[in-house]
């Protein structure tokens, strides 16, 4: 069977991204009041589900995301609207800080028997699931690596040495080349094995996690990427994650997965 990913309207089960990002950002990385408008009016669409569709993910892959608001998040409201099984971590943190997004998500993997083999974690307040994610882990297959991220035509945290590998990397969708730190899906025991680095790394004071005097999840999956490429890849193609700015259908392209 070959499966046709095309285009990020919504409702499109074989469309893609399966997920949009719109993190904070200023007009010169495409983050506009539109753009904010867009993203809102977007999000209404897919929870009000007025067609009442019903998703089917994948048995063998897990979905997580942080939040320590008292308010539900937008992701959640996601999954609930199409009955998408989830765990919130972080719920009873009272400091939000980047490193929680590393903690709380290898506790819990270390805590719990997961029998799942994969992970997908997002962002909980400015990301949203817009696709399908039934043919979620096929269209990781196709990107033979351990871990991928979530896309960015920002240079955040600014690192020029990152920033051209990225770029040359994957040249041929600048403004999806970046890697963002807004979501991922990975396997279970090497996401493990990275996040333990991370967090002894941290222990450590490691410089290289470290952006203006404070921790930086992102700069630290960027450093890794750096250094462990094509073990850690950028959604580039923007099949499962896309980062919702204003040059969001550039780089656009046709592809085909086998399955």
């Amino acid at each position: 069977m070959k499966v046709n990913l095309y285009n990020d309207s919504f409702p499109n089960e074989l469309g893609s991204p399966v997920f949009y990002h719109k993190p904070h950002g200023d007009s010169s990385n495409g983050i506009i009041s539109q753009v904010h408008t867009d993203f809102i009016k977007l999000y209404k669409r897919v929870v009000a589900n007025k067609d009442s569709y019903m998703f089917t993910p994948p048995e063998n892959i897990l979905f997580l995301t942080y939040n320590n608001r008292l308010s539900v998040s937008p992701i959640e409201n996601c999954y609930k609207a199409y009955n998408i099984p989830h765990v919130v971590l972080a719920q009873h943190e009272k400091k939000w800080d980047w490193m929680v997004k590393i903690n709380s998500v290898l506790e819990y993997l270390q805590k719990n028997e997961i029998e799942q083999e994969y992970i997908l974690a997002t962002d909980a307040n400015d990301v949203i699931m817009v696709n399908d994610p039934k043919l979620i882990i096929e269209i990781f297959e196709f990107y033979e690596c351990g871990i991928l991220f979530c896309n960015t035509n920002a240079d955040w945290p600014a690192n020029e040495k990152y920033k051209n590998f990225e770029s040359l990397k994957y040249y041929t969708h600048q403004f999806h080349s970046h890697l963002s730190a807004g979501g991922y899906i990975a396997r279970k025991e090497i996401l493990i094995g990275y996040l333990e680095e991370i967090v002894s790394r941290y222990k450590k004071n490691d410089p290289e996690l470290f952006f203006r005097g404070r921790f930086d999840d992102q700069l630290s999956w960027r450093s890794l990427h750096f250094r462990d490429y094509p073990k850690i890849k950028v959604d580039f193609r923007s099949l499962i994650f896309k980062r919702f700015d204003l040059f969001r259908n550039l780089d656009q392209e046709y592809v085909t997965i086998n399955q």
